[in-house]
């Protein structure tokens, strides 16, 4: 594979025709950069084909129309797809679809001849090799003879899947080829672009899916995740993983209830994640005056750093209306100090609230603590003030009469 060009696909399955329909241009063309990604780092230095797709499955004018928007050029039917066209006379033919020569996709078909010979087990790769080498060097003997420009014409070599074909099928084939000097192989990206002189085609419409159906689906688990990202790190290696897990769900071979199962798998996974975000269970404090601190414990006990935001609500304290950002290293702890003040005395609930980094979003359920408020009110001040002064007169008054007791006692008349 290191000396043959590669074509770029998608990252998972998803049909061009239906996705242009449902206006999914932006998945589309993320799935593309991620497969033409993952092709790059397990193809080496291989060169890669951007302007080709492999069309696996039946293509009509709005796929064909998504494919031109991605900077594809040249369409390889496989005769799966050839065969819904129904308009395709001639395999060695580059046909256009276009309204324009500058504005046309060449359209080029897999022979379906030859690539029942690609597929499969074959009992004999060596001969079904040989065969199609002589069947080339025919089909070219004849248009020469007939005095047709042979060098417009390229037969197009695959299998029915439109994928690399197995090795001991493969190999035999390209000695084959190489030893005949009438043939030349080359890449998809080196057959000549589309002239005035090539065929014009249409493509019916071709309803195979409907990429719509699960859409609401996958919309909301894609949210549900990426808001769980927010809290992670930028170098998160989870970041990654989760990307292409979301991905996934864009592959249109998953029904219904498959979909439906790894949604749960990866909202499982993220809340997993968000839960891991704790405070001690039965968490209460109290104050003794109007104004005081809370000291709230929070701790991480995932494997990530985390970083969110807290924020906390009570009916019977004032607390900051900001939302307080902090950041977790894995399994690690933190306290966030809080001024609060106390409107009232007695014990009321405090609310827990743990969000995205900038507070938009709500992060895993609320918490509920205890608080227990002591603090005496204006009016108990005054009356223990006033109880404390007639306390403290009285004393005195009972003190200076005792030292006038005790000296007429002592006076000497009395004596």
């Amino acid at each position: 594979m290191q000396r043959h060009e590669s074509v770029r696909m998608p990252y998972v399955p998803f049909d061009p025709s239906s996705a242009q329909r449902a206006s999914l241009g932006v998945p589309f063309r993320e799935l593309l950069t991620t497969g033409r990604d993952v092709l790059d780092v397990h193809n080496g230095e291989a060169p890669l084909n951007s302007q080709a797709w492999i069309a696996r499955q039946p293509l009509d004018k709005d796929g064909v129309e998504i494919l031109k928007a991605n900077d594809v050029t040249t369409i390889v039917l496989t005769p799966n797809a050839s065969q819904a066209s129904g308009s395709l006379d001639n395999y060695l033919k580059t046909y256009r679809v276009g309204s324009t020569v500058d504005d046309s996709v060449a359209i080029k078909a897999i022979d379906p001849k030859y690539a029942e010979l690609l597929s499969g087990d074959r009992p004999s790769p060596v001969v079904d090799a040989a065969r199609i080498a002589a069947s080339l060097i025919l089909s070219r003997s004849a248009v020469e003879a007939s005095g047709g420009d042979v060098r417009r014409l390229h037969a197009i070599l695959g299998d029915t899947r439109g994928e690399v074909p197995d090795p001991l099928v493969a190999i035999p084939l390209l000695v084959a080829l190489d030893r005949a000097p009438q043939l030349n192989l080359v890449g998809v990206s080196r057959t000549n672009a589309v002239t005035s002189e090539d065929s014009t085609t249409s493509l019916p419409t071709i309803s195979r899916i409907d990429l719509t159906a699960n859409r609401a689906s996958i919309d909301e688990a894609t949210s549900f995740v990426r808001i769980t990202e927010s809290i992670l790190s930028a170098t998160s290696p989870l970041r990654y993983e989760w990307d292409r897990s979301l991905l996934v769900l864009n592959d249109d071979r998953l029904d219904a209830a498959t979909l439906d199962t790894y949604v749960k798998g990866i909202r499982s996974r993220a809340r997993l994640l968000r839960n891991s975000i704790t405070i001690p269970d039965g968490l209460s404090f109290t104050l003794g005056s109007r104004e005081g601190t809370l000291r709230l414990p929070i701790r991480n006990e995932s494997n990530e750093e985390l970083t969110f935001g807290v924020s906390l609500s009570s009916a019977k304290l004032q607390l900051p209306g900001d939302i307080r950002v902090v950041t977790v290293s894995p399994q690690g702890s933190v306290d966030v100090v809080v001024d609060v003040v106390a409107r009232a005395n007695g014990r009321f609930p405090v609310d827990v609230t743990f969000t995205s980094p900038d507070g938009a979003h709500k992060i895993g359920q609320t918490i509920r603590i205890g608080a227990r408020v002591t603090a005496i009110s204006g009016l108990g001040q005054l009356v223990s003030g006033a109880a404390v002064l007639i306390l403290a007169t009285w004393w005195v008054a009972h003190w200076r009469a005792r030292k006038r007791r005790d000296a007429v006692e002592k006076h000497p008349a009395i004596r």
